[in-house]
């Protein structure tokens, strides 16, 4: 089918900001109206994407893209009880997991539901998070955190900052050569993120026997990036907690919200909003939550067990 052609009272309606004209395309410079490139198309966060509903957006995570909003759920975990929800956020599709911790926990502050520790995935594991919860609420989240992504950190032998002596107070790192860096600069990324940058002195790096574990440049010294200082100490302590054997069970029972959402989706359609609009899409969540209230508190009155994580066909051909 072909695509239709803008007509000058599109332009009309785009320049009195109809919802959704404004979006889909813009007067060239002779005036006339033409639909917007895809580079030139605004951000998906504002993009309305849906002229039946202005609140839905457009997102991709990993293999799944889909139009409209994104429910995050929050459940109990208890071995000997059943797995109940006790936090339902609706939010825009494009909202980014961290983002939404704040909320989850001021609702469960307001149900007096805070758990001591609270499992999640690493979208919303950052460090600010990590400080944030803890100081607001006592809550420690448990989760694998984002690599350090450095190269420094992914080869052997090489010095990645934890290598080195960071002294705060003295606004000073030290390599593991015995070099001092030079200016300390506390400054923010293009996201607005606080950050430290700091080098240290040429002359001190260029004949360093170590150069080559330490920075790929040519002639330019090392530069490095850091967390202010509690961000960067509690993401340095996830990420060696990550690294025990204890973590690994620890953080198993997340699975029980994999669960749940597999649980809501297949048998309770909770990903086919059947309204339009963002409040009556959180509350027909809500109601498949209660409704998988029933389920489960049926089955733990009739002490029918859970049903235990079945493995994919691939494991069990290689078990």
């Amino acid at each position: 089918m072909a695509a239709r052609t803008p007509r000058a009272r599109d332009a009309a309606a785009c320049a009195r900001g109809a919802p959704g004209l404004q979006h889909c395309h813009a007067p060239d410079d002779t005036g006339t109206p033409g639909w917007r490139a895809d580079h030139a198309l605004p951000p998906c966060a504002v993009r309305i994407t849906a002229p039946h509903d202005p609140e839905a957006r457009g997102a991709t995570k990993r293999a799944t893209s889909w139009l409209g909003d994104t429910v995050h759920l929050t459940a109990t975990g208890d071995a000997d009880l059943p797995h109940l929800l006790t936090a339902v956020q609706t939010t825009a599709a494009t909202a980014a997991d961290s983002s939404v911790i704040a909320a989850v926990h001021a609702d469960l502050a307001a149900a007096a539901l805070l758990p001591q520790e609270h499992l999640v995935d690493a979208g919303s594991l950052d460090a600010d998070n990590l400080v944030a919860r803890r100081q607001d609420h006592g809550v420690d989240l448990v989760g694998p955190p984002l690599a350090d992504t450095h190269w420094q950190a992914r080869t052997a032998g090489a010095f990645d900052i934890a290598c080195c002596t960071i002294e705060w107070a003295a606004r000073r790192v030290t390599c593991p050569q015995g070099h001092a860096s030079g200016k300390w600069s506390e400054t923010q990324d293009p996201y607005g993120t606080p950050i430290i940058t700091m080098r240290f002195a040429p002359a001190a790096c260029r004949p360093c026997p170590s150069r080559a574990q330490c920075t790929r440049s040519a002639q330019d010294a090392r530069r490095l990036t850091l967390r202010p200082q509690a961000p960067h100490l509690a993401l340095r302590a996830a990420r060696a907690r990550q690294a025990t054997p204890a973590f690994a069970t620890q953080y198993a029972a997340r699975a029980g919200i994999a669960g749940t959402i597999s649980q809501g989706v297949n048998a309770l359609a909770l990903r086919d909003a059947r309204s339009i609009g963002r409040a009556k899409t959180h509350l027909q969540q809500l109601l498949t939550g209660a409704a998988l209230h029933v389920g489960r508190l049926a089955a733990w009155f009739a002490e029918r067990p859970r049903a235990a994580t079945r493995p994919s066909r691939l494991a069990c051909l290689a078990a």
